[in-house]
């Protein structure tokens, strides 16, 4: 009888802490924000006329707020800067990425400047144009530019 008593009773405990847990509203965390991709755009300057330019990155802000990533940028005349993700902030299609220059082969960047990245997720398609900016040190690098051969998804 003593057995009986317990395990009723032990299943009464069980039921109540189930309804009770049932019965919380769920606890909503923020959604994780992304922004990856990568692509080509052409850039003209009077130093380096019609110069290839390839942009990648990833940047990724989970429930927490915690921000990683890298950018890469490469270019005409060899030039190759990487830059590690700090922040990132997410607008419908849109997504601003900054970072600080942690590796520059180009003696007019130097290391541990910011380099913001603005970029456009224009959709998906043929017809999609993706799109971007490169801003270091409050200097715009690369202007305003669709990208080429490459996709931005931004979310």
């Amino acid at each position: 009888m003593k057995t009986i008593y317990t395990l009723t009773l032990g299943l009464l405990v069980l039921l109540s802490l189930t309804a009770s847990t049932a019965a919380a509203p769920p606890l909503e965390l923020p959604v994780p924000e992304v922004a990856t991709g990568g692509g080509f755009v052409i850039f003209e300057q009077a130093t380096y006329p019609d110069v290839l330019v390839a942009i990648s990155f990833t940047a990724v802000k989970d429930r927490q707020g915690d921000v990683t990533g890298k950018v890469q940028i490469t270019g005409g005349k060899g030039v190759a800067i990487h830059a590690d993700v700090y922040d990132l902030e997410v607008m419908d299609n849109k997504a601003i990425i900054a970072s600080t220059v942690t590796s520059s082969n180009e003696p007019g960047i130097p290391l541990d400047v910011d380099l913001v990245l603005y970029v456009l997720d224009g959709g998906e398609g043929n017809n999609a144009l993706d799109s971007g900016l490169v801003v270091i040190d409050g200097v715009t690098l690369i202007p305003p530019l669709p990208f080429e051969g490459g996709n931005i998804q931004v979310r």
